[in-house]
């Protein structure tokens, strides 16, 4: 099993502050095609966050969940409510400062990539791609290469068996 590590945590820290904006933006133009000057009003409704205040990630994603069915079900697949609901869990893991594996990370970005692929915003979708493949790189050490290097001179150090004639 992995171990939490910070550049894990970063990355994912780092791709919820570049996707709040994406969301932000996705959720005004969705919210205001269905209500109006009136799609803030409407996207508060049932939020616990004070009025001037600002919606941050977790109150956005709580949007698009409490709307899906009237709003977000014509631009959404059914799967990307599961990706907003697991970037619900992801915030509230990076919100408490609860540590995140590689393989935890790299979920986290599946999940960000499905949601901004399905939002149009192929570009963000790219930059998230770009980000797994980074963090998924196996980090480089002397002990890979040396540890590769004593197992390919294992086979030249074996005693070789006799050989045997063979049958005609």
């Amino acid at each position: 099993m992995s171990e939490p590590n910070a550049a894990a945590a970063a990355v994912v820290g780092n791709a919820l502050q570049a996707l709040s904006e994406r969301v932000s933006v996705f959720v005004e133009r969705e919210m205001r095609g269905r209500h109006g000057d009136a799609w803030e009003q409407a996207a508060r409704s049932g939020l616990t966050v004070a009025a001037d205040s600002a919606l941050d990630l977790g109150a956005l994603l709580q949007v698009i969940e409490q709307h899906w069915s009237t709003v977000f079900v014509a631009k959404l697949a059914p799967g990307d409510r599961a990706a907003v609901n697991e970037l619900r869990g992801v915030r509230n893991a990076v919100v408490h400062q609860r540590g995140f594996t590689t393989p935890d990370a790299l979920r986290a970005l599946d999940a960000m990539q499905k949601l901004l692929r399905s939002m149009g915003d192929t570009a963000a979708a790219n930059d998230v791609v770009r980000l797994k493949a980074a963090l998924a790189e196996p980090p480089k050490s002397p002990l890979r290469s040396s540890t590769r290097a004593s197992f390919s001179s294992v086979g030249t150090s074996l005693p070789r068996p006799p050989l045997t004639a063979s049958r005609t």
